[in-house]
């Protein structure tokens, strides 16, 4: 019975994955629909009951607003064209709020870190391979995405023809994999193992270091610190050093960067001011306040967003796409966007309690992941911010944390 329920597990995640930034949606969009609706039903089989049941946690609040948030704005915008893309949202919301409800985190991080741990070695295997022996991408299929990006299809990863170097893993791109690495190499340092030589934990920083991503390097840096202040119960002499090292390296910026880029220009020239990743990084949320100012009580509604984006992009910003997901709710739903930052500050704040410094670098790794890349339509993003938001404070030990399982 344990194996049956373990095997349908995996198979929910694996779903849970294909809407969560998978390469598989960029070949058939109509894959959206289908894998929603399969989740939905298995979500009202699971305790449809749990919505309307409503507890004092913090999911039940940030579900509630959001939803109202985005379906005031839907009938002041007028987005009637827009119902498909509405529908997902609530579903995004609906099921990532049954799953978190449902699911013991316990078991879902143990889904969530053996998921990653194959999808990482499978990826660096593809990398070693295809550095290796070129040709080997001949034997597999190839598609193009609507933006004319070819990519070779391993079916549990992906690489780009432009550039095989760069990890995409089971993602369309490799900022999103070292994204959700990066939470399976916490959570498993946290929950499962504390050592950083764990065969597991090696393989997730791998794919931070090696995935052609600088975000990486970030993620792994904050990552290591957070996990220094509650193990190690790091002096605050160092913590402080940090801020003035971060504020030296600032106002040095131009000097350091040089000398990144002088020792791997591929990766580090995307700090470059000129660079379109690092303008995209700033210009999106910068645009998405924009967009924010001209409506703030109801914001621009979903369809019409991503319309006003696109005609800022039009003028004079240096940028690729959409990025910040913080940012994203603000714009599109107005003042009561700002729910979810709220919501993750005020979970910040009372984890500060136990230890300052080490929820201070872990409030930096979620906005740091939350603003580079567009989540709000990633469903597994929302699951782990429900379980997040409902951590409780009072059964969290401060230097064992695997103790505040629920």
């Amino acid at each position: 019975m344990i194996k049956y329920y373990n095997f349908i597990s995996y198979i929910i995640f694996g779903v849970i994955l294909f809407l969560s930034g998978s390469f598989h949606i960029l070949k058939d969009s109509s894959l959206y629909v289908f894998f929603y609706l399969f989740l939905v039903i298995f979500c009202s089989l699971l305790g449809f009951n749990s919505v309307f049941n409503i507890k004092n946690k913090l999911s039940y609040v940030l579900f509630y607003v959001l939803f109202f948030a985005s379906t005031l704005s839907y009938f002041i915008n007028f987005e009637n064209t827009a119902v498909i893309s509405y529908l997902r949202f609530y579903s995004i919301l609906y099921v990532s709020l049954i799953i978190s409800e449902k699911v013991k985190f316990k078991h879902f991080a143990k889904i969530y870190v053996n998921f990653f741990y194959f999808l990482a070695i499978f990826s660096l295997i593809i990398k070693l391979t295809t550095t290796f022996y070129t040709d080997f991408s001949t034997f597999f299929p190839q598609f193009t995405s609507e933006r004319g990006v070819v990519f070779i299809d391993y079916f549990f990863a992906s690489l780009h023809e432009h550039n095989i170097a760069r990890i995409n893993g089971f993602f369309w791109e490799p900022g999103i994999n070292v994204s959700f690495n990066s939470i399976a190499l916490l959570i498993n340092s946290i929950y499962f193992s504390k050592g950083l030589t764990d065969k597991k934990n090696i393989f997730f920083i791998l794919i931070l270091l090696f995935s052609g991503s600088f975000a990486g390097y970030i993620l792994f840096i904050i990552f290591y610190l957070i996990r220094s202040n509650i193990y190690s119960n790091t002096r605050q002499l160092v913590n402080i050093f940090i801020f003035i090292f971060l504020i030296f390296f600032i106002a040095n910026f131009e000097i350091f960067i040089n000398f990144l880029v002088s020792i791997n220009e591929e990766i580090f020239s995307k700090l470059y001011n000129e660079s379109i990743s690092l303008n995209t990084r700033i210009n999106s949320p910068y645009i998405d306040f924009l967009i924010f100012s001209e409506n703030p009580f109801f914001g621009t509604g979903i369809s019409q967003y991503y319309a006003n984006f696109e005609l800022y992009k039009l003028d004079d910003f240096i940028l690729e796409s959409q990025t910040s997901t913080l940012t994203y709710f603000i714009a599109s739903t107005g003042f009561m966007g700002f729910a979810l930052i709220l919501t993750l500050l005020y979970k910040t704040f009372q984890l500060s309690k136990l230890n300052s410094f080490a929820s201070f670098w872990f409030i930096l790794f979620i906005f740091f992941i939350l603003s580079k890349e567009p989540h709000q339509n990633f469903l597994l993003t929302f699951i782990l911010l429900n379980y997040f938001v409902n951590i409780n404070i009072k059964s969290i030990n401060l230097y064992v944390i695997r103790k505040s399982i629920v």
